[in-house]
Order: structure tokens, then C-alpha cells, then sequence
């Protein structure tokens, strides 16, 4: 027998190993191949705004002095409240606003209010409509009111005493004795879709504690959030 003979292999054999070395490279290959796609998520905007010709007083100032035809209110004054009207002829005072654009977006987002030439027991009504220019449905959160000191109060569905039965006692020039109380109307939580609109109403009634002839001055703001997010910054009952 010759020792030095090799057994030769089936000649199908090689070509069988081939073929299975190629499949298994092959499958690697697929295995770690990385497929890439470009995507572009258009996220939406939350965005509010007041607008000049939605935005009234009951006793707007007609000019520079501040004169003006409109009588005090005796609705502005909360429940049992000892309302005294000015006599004919002696309603000097009027409610002047300005809207105002606080961070240069274009959209106006605050009201600048200053109550000239007032005196105890005057009191007015500002009303304002909020629109939502965004593209997600929001929701009002709550009104700040913000004096010159920079304090700052709110107004949200949380104290409805203060919103609408006891009202907010307001120290506007910092003497520490209360000028004025404030009552809203209530439309906190109420939900609005793109282009549509909300009604709120601001009741100022100026107390014996202010200064005589007194102007003062304040800014209102709003917050907003996006419609499905109020439970989260609100309280709900029972929780």
C-alpha cells in the first residue's frame, strides 16, 4: 500500500463547502447592513394674542385729561358691597389701555392699564378677548397681574373665591394700604381650537384707602398651555 497516497475527496464536497461559505457570508453581510431614510417631524405651535379692537373699557379715556362722559358702573362692585356713585358731573376718572408686545413675537401678549384721576368708589370694566393663532388647541391657565414693584398676582381656576365673590385686594402704589379690588369673570380652563376666541372680563372698583385724584398703574398677562396639559398645572378636585 503507498503510504504516501492522499485520499482523494468526493469532488462535490469542495464545491458544496463553497457554496455554504459564500450563503453565510452572504447573510452576515445583510445582517449588518444599516438602511437610512431622512424624516421631518413638523411639531405644533402654542401661541395666543389679545387684539386692539377686542379689548373695551366702560370708562375709556376720550383725551389727554383724562375726562369723559361714562359713569361709574354699580354692576363692577361684588355682592352687598356699599356702593357710593359719583355725583353728575363729578366722574373726572377713565380707564386708559394699551396693548403691548413683552417679547417682540409680533403678537400683542400684555394690557397696560393705568386708572387716571380716580377716587374712592370709582370703578370700571375691562374686557378683553384672548384668540389662539397657534396650530395646538390650548386651554387659559391663568391671569397675572403684574404692578410697577414687579409683584405679581394670579388669577386661576384654583381661588374662585378671589375670581368671582370675594375679589383681590390690590396695593398699586405701595404704600401699603390697598387701592383697588379686583374681580373676574370666569373662563379659566376653557378650551380653544385654532382661530377661535374667549371672552374675559376684569370688574376695578378703586377703595377709600387710595390716594386722592390717584393715577395707577398696572399690566395684565396671560398664560396658556396646550389643551391636554391643564391637569397637569391646575389641581383638580379631590387631588
Amino acid at each position: 500500500m503507498n503510504k504516501d497516497k492522499k485520499a482523494a475527496l468526493p469532488i462535490g464536497i469542495p464545491l458544496l463547502l463553497a457554496l455554504i461559505i459564500a450563503s453565510i457570508g452572504g447573510a452576515s453581510a445583510l445582517w449588518y447592513k444599516t438602511m437610512t431614510t431622512d424624516v421631518t417631524v413638523h411639531t405644533g405651535e402654542l401661541d395666543w394674542e389679545f387684539r386692539n379692537n377686542t379689548v373695551f373699557t366702560s370708562d375709556p379715556c376720550t383725551d389727554s385729561s383724562g375726562s369723559n362722559v361714562t359713569w361709574s358702573d354699580s354692576n363692577a362692585f361684588p355682592p352687598n358691597y356699599n356702593v357710593v356713585i359719583a355725583p353728575e358731573g363729578k366722574d373726572v376718572g377713565c380707564t386708559g389701555i394699551h396693548l403691548l408686545d413683552s417679547d417682540g413675537d409680533g403678537d400683542y401678549d400684555t394690557l397696560n392699564i393705568t386708572l387716571n384721576n380716580v377716587y374712592p368708589y370709582y370703578a370700571t370694566e375691562v374686557d378683553f378677548r384672548v384668540w389662539n393663532i397657534g396650530t395646538i388647541p390650548l386651554k387659559i391657565w391663568r391671569i397675572q397681574v403684574i404692578l410697577d414693584n414687579g409683584t405679581m398676582y394670579e388669577f386661576t381656576e384654583t381661588n374662585p373665591n378671589q375670581v368671582e365673590n370675594e375679589g383681590l385686594y390690590l396695593d398699586l402704589n405701595n404704600d401699603t394700604k390697598p387701592d383697588v379690588l379686583f374681580l373676574w369673570g370666569d373662563n379659566f380652563g376653557n378650551q380653544l381650537e385654532t382661530g377661535q376666541n374667549a371672552d374675559i372680563s376684569l370688574h376695578i372698583v378703586v377703595l377709600q384707602t387710595a390716594p386722592q385724584g390717584a393715577t395707577l398703574h398696572f399690566m395684565i398677562g396671560l398664560d396658556a398651555v396646550q389643551w391636554n396639559e391643564y391637569e397637569n398645572v391646575v389641581p383638580q378636585s379631590g387631588t
